[in-house]
């Protein structure tokens, strides 16, 4: 079990941190750079699907191939901003290294340039619809046979609700979220079976870093395999959509997660 505040920058790491991240494989330059919002020349197959979901309801997503299959597959959920250009970005870097990424739009292909349209998209979100998304394409994608029957679920902001409440239907491998609200569900995330990492800002004025801070002692205290980690960041510090990014914060949270 860890949990970690981060107040030192990237940049002064010390030189046994860095050799340390610089080990994290062969991809990882590549999965910063694309976190950073960086174009990289190679690109994975992709391919889009739809799913209809119990009660008719139709739902697409876009799917990165890795170079090879059966592999393990990872659902990124979108924030508030929805699947951005950078978001997509992000994933088939991933999906260069070793897993097969499917992209979760619970926007219906909208997307926000701006915090105000962000916040407007998030709050004309179905939340149970939401779930009912992400469930859906976690079992959609164990059944492919391009999968290895091991799913993980990356999500951010509201995408991160989502994938936590999923997870309480749908057995998976990993959860990774980034700055979603600890008080939200609290009770799901002490039943969860699999290991989870979070990525928080210690400046979120929707939950303070004591919410943070006793959401980790509860996981302690219930035996669950954790990493949590604060950072002295803006709110949406990984987005590279968002005015608040932070570059540096948001690669050490990047590679932290592609090590997890």
């Amino acid at each position: 079990l860890c949990y970690n505040r981060i107040r030192m920058r990237p940049s002064r790491l010390s030189a046994s941190s860095l050799s340390r991240r610089a080990l994290l494989g062969g991809a990882t330059a590549m999965l910063g750079a694309a976190a950073l919002g960086a174009r990289s020349e190679a690109q994975p197959v992709s391919e889009n699907a739809t799913l209809t979901l119990p009660g008719g309801r139709m739902v697409g997503a876009t799917i990165y191939l890795p170079p090879q299959v059966p592999a393990p597959a990872v659902l990124m959920v979108h924030d508030r901003f929805g699947m951005t250009d950078v978001l997509r970005e992000r994933a088939a870097a991933l999906a260069l290294d070793r897993y097969i990424v499917l992209c979760v739009d619970l926007f219906q292909g909208k997307t926000a340039e701006t915090a105000m349209e962000a916040d407007r998209l998030a709050g004309g979100m179905n939340a149970h619809e939401a779930v009912e998304t992400v469930t859906g394409w976690t079992d959609w994608i164990r059944a492919d046979a391009r999968c290895n029957r091991a799913v993980g679920l990356l999500g951010f902001g509201l995408g991160g609700e989502a994938a936590i409440e999923a997870s309480a239907s749908t057995p998976v491998q990993a959860i990774v979220v980034y700055y979603t609200a600890p008080n939200k569900r609290p009770d799901l995330m002490l039943r969860l079976t699999a290991p989870l990492l979070g990525h928080y800002s210690e400046r979120n004025p929707a939950f303070g870093i004591d919410a943070v801070e006793d959401l980790q002692f509860q996981l302690q205290k219930a035996n669950k395999k954790s990493r949590v980690h604060l950072y002295d960041a803006p709110p949406d510090f990984a987005n590279p959509a968002s005015p608040q990014f932070a570059r540096g914060d948001a690669l050490l949270a990047w590679n932290r997660t592609v090590a997890f």
